[in-house]
């Protein structure tokens, strides 16, 4: 079954208060008559309210529709509009009134000024209460309209926060499944392993050691949105020492930090996908030796990154990022709720990635 909107419901309702209203007005007048034994004259009554009130019932949905457009174009304030439409529904109003009295009186014989001039003064004091009345329902529903409007908005605006929420959790999800693989730990553990074997176990211990700091840091930044950058940075100088078991002499580090303050934050695993990336695409698809260089600078609104590495021009010729680069940059335009530009640059010697994000913290 089809739903009638919003305003063919108001106006079914309109009518049928006024209706109400007149039959409720009818049968007090009614029974009135009675009280003091006179004749109530029904039909007489029936058409004077009918006069009366059927152009109230008529213009109720005209006051409600101006008020409306008065409120959505911003023309008049809510005020001159009720006043215009009390100057203007005036003249009408002496009118009806002068027409329903004469007929209710029977006072065929006068003229419509004569009868207008006998009008008592609570006609006039029960029109302008009449039309208080008219104008606060509209009203009313105008406020109610926009009360739920924006209730809804907020609901909306609600509904889209959970779902950003539930993005940014699944990337969290994927970032912290992707930035620690299996074959990363596989190959820590065989390098630990190693210097255990040649009975070097005081740096077995500190690889050891490391890996542990690692994987807690992991398990802890995966839940949080923005972690200290001073501990991602760490972990990084962590994840680069195990890396360096692995590769030894191949893989020359780098770290150039040009901050004078340091209490930015950052997404965690940013600076680490990139050192990733680095590697991937450059030490392990060469296996050559590597210069991995991270250069970090920061102003009072925003923290810089650029990490670069060695390369062979021929290993680097694929355009793009690849899955890691791909999910980071979708989870920070996400989290910072604007476009992250990632900036990138090849020349004969290096690749570099770069972006600066606002300063959180």
């Amino acid at each position: 079954m089809k739903t009638l909107n919003f305003n063919t419901r108001a106006l079914i309702a309109c009518f049928a208060v006024w209706l109400v209203f007149i039959t409720m007005a009818l049968i007090a007048t009614i029974l009135d008559a009675n009280r003091s034994g006179t004749d109530p004259e029904i039909a007489h009554k029936i058409v004077s309210y009918l006069i009366s009130f059927v152009p109230w019932m008529l213009i109720t949905p005209i006051f409600y529709w101006l008020l409306q457009r008065a409120q959505e174009k911003k023309t008049l304030s809510i005020l001159a509009t009720s006043s215009l439409l009390f100057i203007v529904w005036s003249p009408f109003t002496i009118l009806i009134e002068t027409i329903s009295y004469r007929y209710m009186r029977q006072a065929f014989d006068k003229t419509l000024l004569e009868v207008f001039l006998s009008l008592p003064l609570f006609v006039w004091v029960f029109c302008v209460l009449l039309f208080s009345a008219v104008l606060g329902a509209c009203l009313a529903v105008l406020y109610y309209r926009r009360y739920n409007a924006n209730r809804l908005e907020a609901l909306r605006a609600k509904q889209t926060n959970i779902e950003l929420e539930l993005q940014l959790s699944e990337f969290r999800i994927q970032s912290l499944l992707s930035q620690l693989e299996p074959h990363f730990l596989f190959n820590a553990l065989n390098s630990i392993a190693s210097l255990v074997r040649i009975s070097d176990k005081k740096q077995a211990l500190s690889a050891i050691s490391r890996l542990s700091d690692l994987l807690r840091y992991a398990l802890e930044a995966s839940s949080q949105k923005l972690v200290n950058f001073e501990n991602e940075l760490e972990f990084v100088k962590d994840y680069l020492s195990l890396q360096s078991l692995r590769f030894e002499d191949k893989l020359a580090i780098n770290i150039i930090d040009n901050r004078a303050i340091k209490n930015q934050e950052c997404p965690p695993f940013l600076l680490q996908t990139f050192v990733e990336n680095a590697i991937k695409h450059g030490l392990e698809a060469q296996g050559q030796q590597m210069v991995l260089t991270i250069e970090i600078s920061a102003t009072a609104k925003d923290l810089s990154l650029k990490v670069a590495n060695t390369h062979q021009p021929a290993e680097h010729s694929e355009s793009g990022f690849g899955i890691g680069l791909t999910n980071l940059k979708a989870r920070l335009d996400i989290l910072y709720q604007q476009d992250i530009a990632f900036k990138t640059h090849q020349d004969a010697q290096q690749y570099q990635v770069a972006l600066t994000l606002p300063v959180q913290g």
